[in-house]
């Protein structure tokens, strides 16, 4: 491809970027960009520019001031507005923010602009990287992990966030919004933080947290607005602006970010409560998140990652046969993290400890685990399906309380281990609390029962039986000692 063609191409993807935007685009047209989007980096890359930065110009100007200021700048670059039109069969009136759009043009016109301003190398709003000491002070860095800062994006030297594009090359920060909130942002990312309670995450990977009162923090992303109800959440997005959203305690809200459609009216807000996810690719269609892993998003502590590895994982996979694509339900993959304290459930506070002050079993230490769903402990029919991805010992952490099913005595070897759960405040016991540290807050004992697996593959597993009195059982996975897979 000549470099012409190559410019004659993007020049298309640009249009097509700004048809979708507009809600303009044909059917054969919004095809053609997906496989732009999903095979050309530099069009995914456009895609997030222009939606972000469309989205800026549309929330701090009216339509008057927009229109003559993206007309100034396209005059100034040589382009005739008029040439840049493109004339819809139907015009429907839409309301983003305070801006009334009474035509697609208006639109266009904010997305060529922010396309001028970037080329142009100019700084939206106060200026990139700005460090004057005049500008707003919402977020300042607290801590870091080998963070790398791009040229002229980086924090004051008191770590305040300036006003504008924030962009991480390496590592993770900690941010502090006030007291009340906290984030980690892991790199790549680009940010900007917009006032006290509002950040917009155009790439990167991110956990916040939120205490005290405060329960309206939003995060806004390419394809998502993310509102806070009092939480703990993750958000990951890919630079072709697809998002992924988890929670791990609380609750939040997630809409579509201003001026992106919906397929349905269910999916124009949607709550998410404490071990439910959504992902949310670049067309905006929504998809469940079968589990989140450890590098799915940042902890809540900077920390340094391990270096990738080509050993395949030991939990390749979990998925079970009471949730459709539709359910917002994740397993939640917790790797070398079965420890005193560690939860035991991706729906419950409940915790993993050893019975007594010895701990829990040194077989056990550091196992990679699961945190399955209380909830399913009695459902009758209920089937999950783990996949390993190299020979392992599976352990099933099972509730003494009540009989054990067949699955379970004629798959497993009951071991003469034990591990303790130290439970939460339940309906049924009120005067439950949460304590730290070995055999100090046991509620139930489960029983430890293995079972080898010499090569990769599925495991299939059964229902818990016994009613709501008992508690669903867990699932930990080790490494199969080499003298054993021979």
């Amino acid at each position: 491809m000549t470099p012409s063609d190559a410019s004659g191409e993007h020049a298309r993807a640009v249009d097509s970027i700004l048809a979708h935007l507009d809600g303009t685009i044909s059917e054969e047209e919004l095809r053609a960009l997906d496989e732009q989007l999903a095979n050309n980096p530099d069009v995914a890359q456009a895609f997030v520019d222009l939606a972000c930065l469309e989205g800026n110009l549309l929330e701090l100007h009216q339509r008057d001031l927009v229109e003559a200021s993206a007309a100034d700048l396209l005059s100034e670059a040589g382009i005739s507005l008029a040439t840049r039109r493109r004339t819809p069969d139907v015009v429907q009136p839409a309301s983003r923010g305070n801006v009334i759009l009474s035509h697609p043009i208006v639109s266009t016109a904010a997305a060529l602009a922010c396309m001028l301003l970037v080329g142009l190398g100019v700084a939206w709003r106060t200026g990139v990287g700005s460090a004057d000491v005049t500008s707003p002070r919402f977020a300042q860095v607290i801590s870091s992990v080998d963070s790398l800062w791009a040229r002229d994006y980086a924090p004051d030297p008191e770590g305040w966030i300036p006003e504008g594009l924030a962009k991480l090359e390496r590592g993770q920060i900690e941010l502090q919004f006030g007291t009340e909130v906290h984030v980690v942002l892991e790199a790549p990312a680009e940010f900007e933080v917009l006032n006290a309670s509002e950040v917009r995450l155009m790439r990167g990977k991110m956990a916040a947290r939120v205490n005290g009162e405060l329960a309206d923090f939003h995060v806004h992303t390419p394809m998502a607005e993310v509102i806070d109800l009092g939480t703990e959440f993750g958000i990951a997005v890919e630079p072709h602006g697809e998002t992924a959203i988890a929670v791990f305690d609380g609750k939040v809200d997630v809409s579509p970010e201003k001026g992106r459609s919906v397929a349905t009216e269910a999916q124009a807000v949607r709550r998410l409560n404490a071990g439910e996810g959504l992902l949310l690719d670049r067309l905006g269609t929504q998809r469940r998140i079968r589990s989140v892993e450890d590098d799915t998003f940042p902890s809540l502590t900077p920390t340094r990652r391990p270096v990738p590895s080509s050993t395949p994982p030991l939990i390749a996979g979990i998925r079970d046969n009471l949730r459709d694509e539709d359910s917002p339900k994740f397993y939640r993959v917790v790797r070398g993290g079965l420890k005193e304290d560690a939860l035991a459930y991706v729906d419950r506070e409940h915790e993993w400890n050893g019975v007594d002050e010895s701990g829990i079993p040194a077989e056990l230490q550091g196992a990679d685990y699961i945190m399955t769903f209380n909830e399913d402990k009695a459902a009758s029919h209920f089937e999950v399906v783990l996949t390993v991805g190299r020979p392992a010992r599976v352990y099933v952490l099972f509730d003494d309380r009540g009989a054990k099913p067949k699955w379970l005595t004629t798959g497993f070897v009951e071991t003469d281990l034990n591990i303790g759960v130290d439970e939460g405040p339940t309906t049924n016991h009120l005067d439950y609390d949460i304590a730290t540290g070995p055999g100090t807050s046991v509620d139930h004992v489960f029983s430890i029962w293995s079972r080898d697996l010499l090569e990769p593959g599925d495991l299939t597993l059964g229902p818990r039986f016994g009613g709501h009195s008992r508690s669903m059982y867990g699932i930990a996975v080790v490494p199969l000692p080499a003298t054993e897979t021979n």
